[in-house]
């Protein structure tokens, strides 16, 4: 039987992390945005034994203190508490962790997917599950539209395209199927919300 990597098995979450990655996997996550995952659940898991905090203890507040660290060590990506989102679910279902109040965000594109998924779960009364994955693909598109300390909403049908293509390669047919639809809900609710509107003469999204 294959060893396991010891990376993946340190610190104060190293009983969760296998069957996180799983559940990720589950829920329509490529494999290389599981991974990633797991590598960040893996990072928190030896801040937590370095700083003396138990899996029961971590709160929003000490995910904002582990993810200041982490920006400080200079990561480029999942940089915001917002990424542990799913892991807090998780974890609270497992009897890990009491659910977490969350810290209310004030960066712009925080902000934006905080109403996101308030409008999910509130009036689309998706599950937990879809949820996490829709928000996973309205984040990534985020993150593509970062401008400085802003998001640039100033989409453009080839826009929408090129992020489809960039975020489907490599998945499975099923996978796609999500991610399309996942795209297609957080375009709706950008519209919904005045942010952007497709343009039916010039196929483009107008930011307002």
């Amino acid at each position: 039987m294959p060893t396991r990597n010891p990376q993946y098995r340190a610190g104060e979450l190293a009983e969760h992390v296998s069957g996180y990655h799983a559940h990720l996997l589950e829920f329509g996550y490529s494999r290389s945005a599981a991974n990633k995952h797991r590598q960040l659940v893996t990072h928190l898991s030896r801040w937590l034994e370095h700083e003396g905090v138990a899996t029961r203890e971590l709160s929003a507040a000490a995910s904002e203190e582990f993810f200041g660290a982490r920006r400080a060590q200079g990561f480029a990506n999942l940089r915001t508490s917002r990424s542990l989102a799913p892991l807090f679910d998780y974890l609270a279902v497992h009897g890990a962790l009491d659910p977490v109040v969350p810290v209310q965000p004030s960066d712009p594109g925080e902000i934006f997917l905080d109403r996101y998924r308030r409008f999910l779960r509130e009036e689309r009364g998706l599950v937990e599950g879809t949820i996490h994955f829709y928000l996973h693909i309205a984040g990534l598109l985020v993150g593509e539209r970062r401008r400085g300390d802003g998001v640039d909403w100033s989409l453009r049908a080839s826009d929408v395209t090129s992020f489809a293509t960039r975020t489907c390669t490599g998945r499975s047919l099923s996978s796609i199927r999500q991610v399309i639809s996942a795209l297609r809900s957080v375009l709706r609710f950008l519209a919904l919300e005045g942010v952007a509107e497709f343009c039916a003469d010039s196929d483009c999204a107008a930011a307002r």
